[in-house]
């Protein structure tokens, strides 16, 4: 049900956007993109996954896992596969906990490891987000839309909080083994992010890996020839990303478009080029995760090979 009312979504948002843009000429905008310069973005995103890794190996080794910078590196790009093609995000981070458990890993231990990296994306994200808040309410300048970032922001502040301090909300339900699940990731959280070693280099990690999210976009703009300051770039590309983590649409799409027009618009930049943007942005996010598709193919190819193996043994 959650799928198909995430499409409607997705729908209902392209087509209230089509309704109020001039699609022909947005069309336009698209075929005028350098070929080069995609590439080149492809390349940013790609140095965005290698750090990423990095930050999920940084957590690993926090929870006593060892595993190869590759094999992790493999996982991550099956998980970027899956959140693109299947309608929920929750897609790839079951994916990449499977890998882990297929590799001898507890369901337990793999489920918080990819949580614990999950959070420390977020948190770097949200931390930028706020950074950013004098300089947005430069570009922003109307109550409303101040209101919401505002609301947005603190919403995911205050959700990692709650995280933090979760094993005190559920220590009368401990007999529960959701609770003790939650009691683990809330105790595992509050200690990897507030250790001294790995606290401070993950959130820096994780910052870096959405700045790199408003370079590719610079480049994408460059690509398509349009003239905006890479500052509104720093302000709204996050503020896409972060919204972006609200489940209400299929890989963020319509979401993103929405808030690229919006926060672009404050920029001086014309609604039909945000939304190509924004659209150049979505299929940069698919070509990069293709490699996820092969590995996921190769994947299989290869448990099918063993598995005749062994039955002709």
């Amino acid at each position: 049900m959650m799928p198909l009312v995430k499409g409607l979504v997705t729908v209902g948002l392209l087509a209230l956007l089509a309704r109020n843009i001039d699609l022909r000429r947005t069309a336009e905008f698209l075929g005028e993109t350098s070929l080069w310069l995609f590439l080149g973005a492809c390349g940013v995103m790609v140095l965005q996954a290698l750090l990423a890794v990095a930050r999920w190996r940084l957590v690993m080794r926090h929870q006593r896992l060892q595993f190869s910078f590759g094999a992790l590196l493999r996982y991550f790009w099956l998980g970027l596969f899956f959140n693109q093609v299947l309608p929920s995000s929750v897609g790839g981070d079951a994916a990449r906990a499977y890998c882990l458990v297929r590799e001898g890993c507890g369901i337990g231990s793999a489920s918080v490891a990819v949580l614990l990296d999950r959070m420390c994306g977020m948190a770097g994200l949200v931390l930028l987000v706020l950074l950013n808040l004098p300089l947005s309410f430069q570009y922003i300048t109307d109550g409303p839309t101040r209101w919401g970032v505002l609301v947005v922001a603190g919403g995911a502040a205050g959700a990692i909080v709650i995280v933090l301090v979760l094993d005190r909300l559920t220590s009368r339900f401990r007999h529960w083994r959701i609770a003790r699940g939650m009691t683990a990731l809330s105790m595992d959280a509050r200690g990897l992010f507030f250790s001294d070693g790995p606290g401070i280099r993950l959130i820096l990690l994780s910052i870096g890996v959405h700045l790199i999210s408003v370079g590719a976009m610079a480049v994408l703009a460059m690509a398509a020839k349009f003239d905006v300051h890479w500052l509104a770039f720093v302000i709204v590309v996050p503020l896409a990303s972060l919204l972006m983590t609200v489940p209400v649409s299929v890989a963020g799409w319509g979401v993103r478009e929405g808030v690229m027009v919006v926060g672009l618009g404050y920029a001086g930049m014309a609604a039909e080029q945000a939304v190509a943007l924004s659209i150049l942005y979505g299929l940069l996010l698919l070509v990069v995760a293709l490699p996820g598709g092969f590995v996921w193919l190769l994947d299989g190819r290869h448990k099918s090979t063993k598995s005749k193996a062994l039955g002709t043994e």
